[in-house]
Order: C-alpha cells, then structure tokens, then sequence
C-alpha cells in the first residue's frame, strides 16, 4: 500500500470498518464527506495508482540520458521513488478509489479488518462503531 494518498486510505479504512461493523455507508457518501473537506482534491479519487511502478522489492534503478546504468538499488524499506525515464520502464495502472479498493486495498487488508467485526468478540469494536456513528451524523 506504499505510493498512496493518506486520504486514500483514510476512506478506504473507514468504509471496511464501516462494512465489518454491519454499518450502512456507501463508499460514495465517505467520499462525499471527504469533499467537505479543506484539503480534498478530486485527483485523489478519482486518479489512484492501482498498480506500482516498481516491482515488491523495491528496486531502484536511474538510468542517465544515453541509457546507461549509472545506479541500482534493490530494499525492502525503500520508499523514495526517483523518477526518470528508463528504457523499459512499465506503465502504471489508474483507476478511481473504488477500484482501488476492490482490486489492491481489500486483498491486503481483510484479515486484518475482520477482527474488528461483531462476531470476534472484541472489545475494538464498540468504540469503532461509536466513532462512526459520529463522524457520519
């Protein structure tokens, strides 16, 4: 889930915990409330990086204006993405939040979301569902 906006998944959060939590919000209504919000930006819904530009280990490959390599870092706690044009660099994938995450957010994190459900007994989730009760009145 690396490259992606706080607010991106800042609402895709709010909406599993909402779905775990048996409450009836629409992904379109956390969207709606994110834009009342000072700092929303439609891009950041609309125009979401589904698939990375580098491959899972985090390579880092710079390339100078001939086409030669000139650096080559491969690191799993990377998160700097320098960009340049590479001689085969891959295209990256774009589509809206909901996209985003039926195809990459959910398949990560759905174990994780469903211990926040009713039926695991946990004590989490009556408060999650008091903070969405009020984040949505």
């Amino acid at each position: 889930l690396m490259d992606r906006n706080l607010d991106q998944l800042l609402m895709c959060a709010i909406y599993v915990i909402a779905k775990v939590t048996k409450e009836d919000k629409s992904f379109q209504n956390i969207m709606k409330c994110y834009r009342t919000q000072p700092q929303a930006n439609s891009n950041v819904y609309r125009n979401v990086l589904i698939s990375e530009r580098t491959s899972q280990d985090q390579t880092v490959i710079i390339y100078d204006t001939h086409g030669s390599l000139c650096y080559n870092f491969t690191s799993t706690t990377t998160t700097m993405i320098i960009s340049s044009t590479t001689p085969n660099s891959e295209e990256e994938e774009r589509g809206d939040l909901i996209h985003f995450y039926n195809n990459v957010y959910i398949k990560q994190m759905r174990h994780f979301a469903l211990r926040f459900s009713p039926s695991s007994g946990s004590a989490v989730v009556s408060s999650l569902m008091f903070i969405l009760l009020c984040l949505f009145k």
